[in-house]
């Protein structure tokens, strides 16, 4: 084992000693290497491996038989996860990772820690690929060595924790160390296809590169660490901007929003939203959601939607709202988007959304407005509609004991 692959691996066995993990096993030469190196090293650490099934070539089930070989070789638990890619708005790249990382997410538990075999070569990739794509410092640090996705996960799960051991190890120690240990794997003939750019660069744009500028995927993994640090400051400035705002996961209060430099307003805006998202939004997004929602006129109801969910404002705060309001009366009390606490008996199927009985919102308008709920929310307000026909709505009296909560998700208080 080389010096530099033995330093990286040992690093994480010492950082993560007794921590369980789970090898993202593709098959492919790096994930191999990765795999027979981590038995080498440290046969005992908890370990199982898991393979994405993606179906896009011919030989993935071949792919799927050959991580099923390796498993038992190394005697080490593993699944495999099939998926349906879907390319509805995105390249096919894009919408693999998207489909492998959730699929992914959702056999992971809560303790262990998901390890992938990028490496040096993949990490300069990445930077040339975001730099030709207009990436700001977010996407030009490349991959982190460390990171957890939230958004990939469903509200209150634990996180996708990831850790990249070899972002440092050039890929020729990982051919160096297959070639000495004879190991075997698969390759992946879409590789050489440079019709996708990230083949383009790795067969054209690197070796081009590196015949004018030694070591240059080395350079440019150097170059993605001091990005990472400026990325990590303006992640903390964001942090004491988003406190002193007073904002929590689901909502943004925007008093002292406009105090802020432009910069630092996206800043936050980013930072903010990249709880929810998986890619930061881009430039043009950003100038739309200052222009179109946070500074529209204060009578407005600007709505911002994006795939995961709706940014809306209402009395001068932001709120992302990832999850319908809508609900019927079959629908069972545990699954309805609302809680409610000292509110008057009433059967399950008597209670019903105000726009399906003979009420209107605009009566009750003004209790609305006092208790701060949203529009979006006012349809969907739980009625009791009685025996005799009298359609309540709870919780709108002024001396009502009775508390109705929408769900924060849905934009209500939680």
């Amino acid at each position: 084992m080389t010096p530099v692959l033995y330093e990286a691996l040992a690093s994480l066995l010492d950082k993560h000693a007794n921590q369980p993990f789970v090898l993202a096993l593709s098959g492919g030469m790096d994930s191999c290497v990765l795999l027979d190196a981590l038995r080498r090293l440290a046969p005992e650490h908890p370990l199982r491996l898991i393979h994405v099934h993606h179906g896009l070539q011919d030989d993935a089930g071949a792919w799927a038989h050959f991580a099923n070989q390796l498993a038992q070789r190394y005697g080490v638990p593993l699944t495999v996860v099939p998926v349906q890619v879907s390319t509805q708005g995105q390249g096919l790249e894009a919408a693999a990772r998207a489909a492998r990382y959730k699929a992914i997410a959702a056999h992971m538990h809560a303790d262990e820690w998901l390890l992938t075999a990028h490496h040096q070569r993949d990490q300069a990739e990445t930077v040339l690929l975001n730099l030709a794509r207009g990436a700001g410092p977010r996407g030009l640090q490349g991959m982190r060595p460390a990171q957890i996705f939230s958004g990939l996960k469903k509200v209150g799960d634990p996180p996708l924790r990831i850790l990249r051991p070899l972002l440092n190890v050039p890929y020729e120690e990982l051919v160096r160390y297959a070639q000495v240990h004879q190991l075997q794997w698969v390759e992946d003939p879409s590789n050489g296809d440079t019709r996708f750019l990230r083949n383009a660069i790795r067969h054209h744009w690197l070796p081009t590169m590196a015949q004018d500028v030694p070591h240059i995927e080395a350079r440019l993994t150097t170059a993605a660490r001091w990005l990472a640090e400026s990325v990590a400051l303006l992640e903390e400035l964001a942090q004491q901007d988003l406190s002193l705002l007073g904002a929590s996961r689901w909502r943004l209060p925007l008093n002292g929003f406009a105090a802020l430099s432009e910069p630092r307003q996206k800043n936050v805006l980013r930072h903010w939203l990249l709880q929810h998202l998986e890619y930061p939004p881009s430039e043009r997004q950003l100038q739309r959601l200052l222009h179109d929602v946070v500074h529209a006129r204060e009578d407005a109801k600007p709505v911002f939607r994006w795939p995961q969910g709706w940014l809306h404002r209402f009395h001068g705060v932001l709120f992302w709202v990832s999850r319908s309001p809508a609900w019927d009366a079959a629908l069972p009390a545990d699954r309805r988007p609302f809680r409610m606490a000292g509110c008057p008996g009433c059967a399950t199927t008597a209670l019903q959304p105000l726009q399906h009985t003979n009420l209107t919102i605009k009566p009750f308008k003004k209790r609305f407005q006092a208790l701060g709920v949203p529009p979006w929310l006012r349809p969907w307000w739980p009625v009791c509609v009685h025996e005799d026909g009298v359609a309540e709505p709870l919780g709108l009296a002024p001396d009502s004991a009775c508390r109705v909560d929408f769900i924060a998700e849905c934009g209500g208080m939680g």
